[in-house]
Parts: C-alpha cells; structure tokens; sequence
C-alpha cells in the first residue's frame, strides 16, 4: 500500500517502501538532483510514493533511486516535500534539465500526481540544485584546511599571549620584592664616644653604642 507522511525510498524498476532517510552526501560517483515541492493538500493527504513515482517516470533518466521527504508544513492545508533524485555524476546535468521540465509544467505534474492525491489542485516548486560526490570532496578537503589553519593561527596567538603573561609576573614579583626589601632592610647607626688619649697619644675609643 502507498505510505504517506513518512521518508521513503523507490528504485526505478520496482517500488520498495522503506525507511531509510537519504545520506548525507553522494556515494563516489553519484549525483543528487534535489527541488523542493510545495502542494496544497495538508500533510496527512501527502502520498509520497505517488510523488516518488511521479518524477522517477517524468524524468526519462536512468535513476538509482528517488527520495521524498515531508520538510514543513507551510500551513494547515500546504506542504512542502523535498524530493531528491540519485544518478550518476554523467547524468547529473540531463537529469537536472529533465527535472527542471518536469516542475516547469505545472498542469502537467498536478494532472500526475492527481493519481494519487485527487485533492490536489495545485503545485509549485524550487529551482533544482545538484549536488555532486566531488563537489563534496572538494568542499571537504577546503573546510579541513580552513580549520587546521585556524588552529593554527589560535595556537600562535595563545603561546604569545602566555609568553607576555608570564613575563609581566616575572617584572611584578621582582619589583615587589625590591620593595620589600627596601622596607624591611635595618640601617643602623653607631655613635662613637669621646676618646681617651694614652700617654703616647694614642686614642682609645669605647665600643659604639647604635643610636
């Protein structure tokens, strides 16, 4: 039975319901062909096998599978359905083309989706975006690179910081304790007393007495 509300995939040869959720990038050498449907039925009439079959047999595109995902719902009686269409990288451009033909004739597509949605009156739809499995190396490779040369750059900053740090302590404890030891430090002063002079005329001094 068709299933509705729910992530579901086909393969263009023989429909099987699932509900495995489309990955997260293309597999090496695939492409997603992705556009974003809004119908006005709400989502409890949304049949997304009968969406699903609709583009894999309007596209006349050799297909891996078709995906279709309920986003949002824009409001009580529209929904918004992401549908996403696997195919090699070679047949990325062409399927985008058929996709865009397929949105393009919009009495065309509500006429076939009718099938399976006889509430349906209308349909509009996003422009369709690729996305290639080389497209992501590539996005990957620059975003490792961003990152290890931020963490690099945080790094060097973080040693240079430290090393001021350090040495602004070093110039505070040392001026510190020049201060302490200019306070702390005795100055002690001796009062001689008044000589005595031997018969020889040599003076005998008492012990200093500190003043």
């Amino acid at each position: 039975m068709p299933q509705s509300g729910s992530t579901t995939i086909i393969s263009t040869t023989t429909i099987t319901p699932t509900t495995t959720a489309l990955p997260g990038t293309p597999s090496s050498g695939n492409a997603y062909v992705s556009t974003v449907i809004t119908l006005n039925v709400p989502p409890a009439s949304v049949n997304l096998l009968g969406v699903r079959q609709t583009f894999a047999s309007g596209t006349g595109t050799p297909l891996s599978n078709v995906f279709a995902e309920i986003r949002t719902n824009l409001r009580r009686t529209d929904t918004a359905v992401r549908v996403t269409l696997v195919t090699t990288e070679s047949n990325a451009a062409t399927l985008q083309s058929s996709v865009s033909s397929v949105i393009g004739n919009s009495a065309s597509l509500v006429q076939s989706l009718q099938t399976y949605m006889p509430s349906l009156t209308s349909v509009s739809a996003s422009a369709p975006q690729v996305q290639r499995s080389t497209d992501t190396s590539a996005n990957t490779g620059s975003s490792s690179n961003s990152l290890s040369g931020g963490a690099i750059a945080g790094i060097v900053i973080g040693v240079i910081v430290g090393v001021l740090l350090i040495l602004v302590i070093i110039v505070v404890v040392i001026k510190k304790r020049s201060q302490d030891v200019g306070r702390t430090s005795p100055h002690t002063h001796y009062t001689y007393n008044n000589p005595t002079f031997n018969k020889n005329g040599t003076a005998n001094y008492e012990p200093p007495s500190e003043a």
